[in-house]
């Protein structure tokens, strides 16, 4: 794992893996090599409560049950146990 400033990025930008080599000897790091930490830090979760359905779920953070169980990688018959944690956006 490789950090910058305590922000991990992806190996591939400078390793080839293929033949185990550097791609270059200088490795210029910009606002691309970052991007995914956007879309994963706008992740939100919730805990699933005792009688909880995804439907209740849904209508307390303004979503639908389809985008739940896709987020989830679930389906819409998926047994809900609490204490779970659910992306709800």
């Amino acid at each position: 794992e490789i950090r910058y400033r305590g922000e991990p990025f992806d190996l591939n930008y400078f390793i080839d893996f293929n033949e185990w080599k550097l791609k270059a000897d200088t490795l210029v790091l910009t606002r691309a090599n970052f991007e995914y930490l956007i879309e994963l830090r706008k992740a939100k979760y919730c805990t699933i409560r005792k009688g909880d359905t995804l439907y209740k779920i849904a209508r307390r953070y303004h979503t639908t049950v389809r985008q739940l169980c896709k987020l989830n990688h679930i389906s819409s018959k998926t047994i809900l146990r609490p204490g779970r944690k659910l992306r709800y956006q």
